[in-house]
């Protein structure tokens, strides 16, 4: 095994205090900075789920939000904060009958639970979505107005409080492209996981420990954040091992991707 690079000191961020008006400018300059092929990531600093219904929440205005996620589009008619009904489904999706076209309401809870499965379905399989902001499709009357929010959140069973994804979190998602599989673990939480993590899983419960302990007692209890590489018998694969204070995720992915994940790791943690 071996250490990539320094061990790196996490920089602290100062928050200034803002009105609510300029905090708000300030949240939407940030959500408009982070672009992946032109489309916007929203799911930085919450999870995948969760990121959606903020989205629909932030929508006053009627429009057809285009949800990226994974090889999935989904194409939601959203206005006045709530979601009305989705207008197209790309891919090969089961049960679309079930979902595409229907006004969505309190009231018929079959159409409204089965879109709620089919997108935690989808954003179980990846930590990112990205979102596009089209003009409306049409879907029903102008009396039909759709789910508010708070009422899809707690159909699907979703914490909407807006915990900031943490630094470790933020890498992950900010490069799931070179990334075919994390194994992300937090003191005290579950297991986060993306891609097919059998061996990431084998690893960890096989190696990772003793290796910690092994590399304490010869550089002592070292500074975080620190990328560790791990040598593997797979060609043209890298393993890496991120530590960041009370968190660790095994990393895997192509080996071409190495160079852009150490840089991507440098802008984030610093130099």
């Amino acid at each position: 095994m071996m250490l990539f690079g320094p061990q790196l000191s996490q920089r602290g961020r100062v928050v200034p205090d803002r009105s609510v008006i300029a905090t708000k400018l300030a949240a939407l300059v940030e959500k408009n900075a982070r672009l992946k092929d032109g489309k916007r990531l929203i799911s930085h600093d919450l999870p995948p789920l969760a990121a959606i219904l903020r989205e629909i929440d932030d929508t006053v205005l009627e429009r057809t939000l285009i949800f990226g996620i994974g090889q999935t589009n989904v194409h939601a008619v959203v206005a006045g904060r709530r979601l009305k009904g989705i207008v197209e489904i790309s891919g090969d999706v089961t049960a679309q009958d079930d979902i595409v076209g229907q006004i969505f309401s309190r009231d018929d809870p079959a159409p409204l639970a089965a879109i709620g499965t089919l997108l935690k379905k989808l954003c179980d399989a990846t930590p990112q979505v990205t979102v596009i902001s089209t003009a409306p499709r049409p879907l029903g009357s102008s009396a039909e107005a759709g789910v508010a929010t708070a009422a899809l959140a707690s159909a699907w069973a979703v914490d909407t409080v807006r915990q900031p994804a943490t630094a470790l979190q933020q890498f992950v998602a900010a490069n799931v492209a070179l990334i075919t599989a994390s194994y992300h673990v937090a003191d005290g939480q579950p297991p986060q996981t993306t891609g097919d993590t059998a061996r990431l899983q084998d690893i960890w419960k096989t190696q990772i420990t003793l290796f910690r302990k092994r590399h304490k007692s010869v550089v002592g209890k070292p500074a975080t954040p620190m990328l560790i590489g791990i040598q593997t018998k797979q060609p043209n694969q890298m393993l890496c091992l991120a530590v960041v204070d009370g968190e660790q995720c095994l990393i895997s992915g192509p080996a071409d991707g190495l160079p852009a994940l150490l840089a991507s790791w440098t802008q984030i943690f610093g130099d």
